[in-house]
């Protein structure tokens, strides 16, 4: 999940990050259609928890149902 995927650093960091196969999920505060992208682009403020939590439970779902042929990042140190 990369934070501020709609333009700049955090794009080129989501689309970086999908073309090196892994599955990238961009958020943007405002969602708004932007063309075909290399990733998911998801509605987050982090700046509220009403925003954060129910995502964060989505990431987590969805972490459980991956298939192994997905590449995983490595785990933070």
């Amino acid at each position: 999940m990369i934070t501020g995927a709609s333009s700049g650093i955090g794009e080129a960091i989501a689309n970086r990050l999908a073309k090196a196969g892994y599955t990238a999920f961009g958020t943007t505060r405002r969602l708004t259609p932007s063309g075909k992208r290399l990733f998911e682009m998801l509605p987050l403020d982090v700046t509220s928890d009403a925003d954060l939590h129910p995502q964060l439970y989505w990431m987590r779902g969805f972490e459980k149902t991956c298939s192994s042929n997905h590449k995983q990042a490595p785990p933070a140190r």
